[in-house]
């Protein structure tokens, strides 16, 4: 019933909103029928993915907010596959028609000049700074792992030291790459990022584990031998349930509890996955036989 009547609903919404921009019969609404066109439809093929589109892994907050974005992601796609058999100078003359201020050339900022003066630093502090920090406060709540994202944060600027000679942007001071963003602007939104998983219990992830992994789904061929230390432990754990079955119970336990445990240990089940490795904790939703 929600999802007809929402579904009505929009189309009631959208059908009144298309009559009233017909109405408009001036010749410089064209432009304006477009981009209301434009956002009726991809609006309705949004309502209709949040409201059809399967659930994924992610579940919080809510997993209609989840399938709203992998609407977004899937329009995303459909644009860019559609601008991949364009002319570049065509779309260029096309966005124009979006923002006529895009076409113009950019002012370029060199922030490698004179890195001994204040003047230069006081000038750094522009939206890159916030672009760094809630980046990686949302890198921590996807990641969830400080040891990764700072691999991940040295790498970057790695990153930018090398593509220099691509880039002219990426010329910076070196206080700018380690006071500002290695150990200033990143460090603290990981910082506020991981201490809000801790807040809000979100589930922690482990990238980094010990144990060599065998096999996610622990095929047949690569189960162990029998006399392998790993198989000799799997057996000693299936022994030792039958043997506190087979114990003689108190004589206050329940007859039927006693019947139903001899039936198991008479006729023991033997696990699939009897000779696996257990799998480190962010792989362990993609095994199988941990399911």
């Amino acid at each position: 019933p929600k999802t007809v009547s929402t579904l009505c609903t929009s189309l009631v919404i959208i059908f009144v909103a298309s009559q009233l921009v017909s109405s408009v019969s001036e010749p410089e609404s064209l432009r304006w029928r477009i981009a209301c066109g434009s956002v009726a439809a991809v609006s309705m093929f949004l309502i209709f993915g949040t409201l059809q589109f399967p659930d994924g892994l992610l579940v919080r907050p809510t997993p209609i907010f989840w399938r709203f974005i992998k609407g977004c992601s899937v329009l995303y796609l459909v644009l860019l596959v559609f601008l991949l058999f364009q002319d570049l100078d065509d779309v260029r003359r096309g966005l124009r028609y979006i923002d006529p201020n895009l076409g113009k050339p950019l002012p370029e900022k060199s922030y490698a000049q004179n890195c001994h003066s204040f003047s230069t630093l006081a000038g750094s502090m522009d939206v890159f700074v916030l672009a760094h920090f809630f980046g990686w406060l949302v890198k921590a709540l996807i990641i969830r792992d400080a040891r990764l994202l700072w691999i991940l944060s040295v790498l970057f600027e790695w990153m930018e030291i090398s593509l220099r000679h691509i880039l002219p942007n990426f010329w910076e001071c070196w206080w700018d790459h380690l006071i500002l963003d290695v150990f200033g602007c990143n460090l603290l939104g990981m910082y506020l990022g991981l201490a809000l998983c801790r807040r809000f219990q979100m589930k922690e992830y482990f990238w980094h584990d010990d144990d060599s992994l065998v096999s996610a789904s622990c095929p047949q061929s690569s189960l162990p031998s029998p006399t392998s230390s790993s198989c000799r432990d799997a057996r000693e754990e299936e022994i030792e349930p039958n043997v506190a079955s087979n114990m003689p119970s108190s004589p206050s336990s329940c007859p039927e509890n006693e019947l139903r445990s001899r039936k198991r240990s008479a006729s023991p089940v033997r696990s699939r996955r009897s000779g696996c490795r257990v799998v480190p904790g962010s792989l362990r939703q993609f095994a199988p036989y941990e399911w």
